[in-house]
């Protein structure tokens, strides 16, 4: 038994094919935009958190909440890390009135000088 088709039901079965792949495209992208997301979720080290706090000082964040925000990190973590940092003597805390800021010392600058050094030399050594 041959079947006749007419052409208005030719173009809606080849429109449901096409529509089909469009969905299965988007949900192709769909997850590499999740693998790319999660790729970016991946958390830093501590020394990767030290030095953004040391290159958001350097950069001329000077309040605790500039810095935060330049860092990309939480309070709590902004905390932590930036007593660590003033105990070591690399970053030298100042109070104005009842308001602090921060700013890098001769040996925060040369850290984070060696650090960007060694990430330079790293990653020109991968495009080799």
């Amino acid at each position: 038994m041959t079947r006749n088709i007419d052409l208005y039901t030719l173009n809606n079965i080849y429109g449901s094919i096409i529509s089909s792949e469009a969905r299965v495209g988007d949900a192709v992208r769909l997850e590499q935009d999740a693998i790319i997301k999660s790729a970016a979720l991946i958390r830093r080290s501590h020394l990767e958190i030290k030095m953004d706090i040391l290159r958001a000082v350097m950069e001329g964040a000077e309040k605790p909440t500039q810095i935060m925000y330049k860092a990309n990190i939480s309070w709590a973590i902004l905390k932590t890390h930036l007593k660590n940092l003033v105990d070591k003597d690399f970053v030298q805390e100042a109070e104005y009135g009842n308001r602090r800021r921060y700013e890098l010392t001769s040996k925060g600058i040369n850290i984070l000088r060696a650090y960007t050094s060694i990430l330079e030399q790293i990653n020109s050594a991968n495009r080799v």
